[in-house]
């Protein structure tokens, strides 16, 4: 479970990194990533895990609405995907959906979306920082993801 732990962080530092370089992910990290998820959830064999991986996905389903509806509301068209928010944020929150515990997931979810923010106001004027004008999410959400993967939250809760 550790060497997995491991893995999978090691991946999520390759994430970070490139889409911290250049606001792309590569498909066969997030592939790898699914992956090695799967693992870590065949060895940990919950029958809670199933449940809240429904959980996840609705709760992400639920966010992609509302988000949806404001961005109909405030720009007048639902393309949100390449404009918003691009592919491969919206497929990694499906990759991580799919390794975590409810509960995790919406800490994770919440607690990376404000360190983003943050960090994104934080930098975005600094001379070496490439893309001001977006948030390379999935990079940021992998760094705060890391500390997430080790930091064991007693599953009868979740």
């Amino acid at each position: 479970m550790i060497l997995t732990n491991f893995l999978i962080c090691v991946i999520l530092g390759f994430i970070s990194f490139q889409d911290l370089r250049n606001r792309t992910v590569h498909l066969g990290l997030l592939i790898g990533l699914l992956l090695a998820f799967g693992y870590r959830n065949w060895l940990m064999i919950g029958s809670l895990l199933y449940m809240s991986q429904l959980f996840n996905y609705m709760f992400l389903a639920l966010c992609s609405i509302v988000i949806l509806v404001y961005y109909r509301i405030k720009f007048g068209s639902f393309n949100l995907i390449d404009q918003g928010i691009g592919l491969g944020d919206v497929v990694y929150l499906s990759v991580v959906a799919f390794g975590l515990y409810f509960v995790e997931y919406v800490i994770w979810f919440n607690v990376s979306l404000i360190a983003a923010l943050l960090i994104h106001v934080l930098v975005r004027n600094q001379p070496w920082y490439r893309f001001p004008d977006h948030v390379p999410l999935a990079g940021l959400q992998s760094l705060v993801l890391i500390p997430f993967i080790f930091i064991e939250i007693p599953c009868h809760i979740c």
